[in-house]
């Protein structure tokens, strides 16, 4: 019984870094326009445990989303909403790289209007002194494309990696 239990448990973890790989990969390409956003919320949603990480993505979501939604005040709303859920998912695990991309990718790309631009360089410096203990290679590989394209490293910054 244990030995099926042990299964059960590996196959799930299994499946659920797949959907988290499916997650990063759709999060990439949301720039991409409307469909894209509309995958990334599909991947995300076949993620069945709660984390912190799910809830940044899902902040994350929402911020896009309001691109999509008709009304400022709708699209600010949905807008903050997202950024509640992001912040709580830093707060939650501020040591997680991954959310802390998932927050400088938002920032960097909010309009400043917006006023959520606060922890670019907060953000920015822990990804550079943390990448080097980052044991997951998914991980890793998410935090250098992200670095490689982003206009707030350097060149140097950038080789790095």
């Amino acid at each position: 019984m244990k030995l099926l239990y042990f299964f059960l448990l590996l196959a799930t973890a299994s499946i659920s870094a797949q959907s988290l790989d499916a997650v990063r990969t759709s999060y990439v390409k949301v720039n991409e326009g409307d469909q894209a956003i509309a995958i990334f919320e599909k991947n995300l949603a076949s993620v069945k445990e709660d984390s912190s990480v799910k809830d940044a993505y899902n902040g994350a979501l929402m911020t896009l989303q309001s691109r999509l939604v008709k009304g400022v005040k709708n699209k600010k709303i949905l807008f903050k909403d997202g950024v509640l859920l992001l912040e709580k998912a830093v707060l939650a695990n501020s040591n997680n790289i991954e959310i802390r991309v998932i927050r400088l990718s938002i920032q960097e790309n909010a309009p400043k209007f917006l006023k959520y631009r606060n922890d670019l360089d907060e953000d920015k410096n822990f990804i550079l002194s943390n990448i080097s203990q980052t044991t997951s290679a998914d991980v890793r590989k998410f935090v250098k494309g992200y670095v490689q394209q982003s206009s707030l490293f350097t060149d140097a910054e950038k080789s790095s990696f």
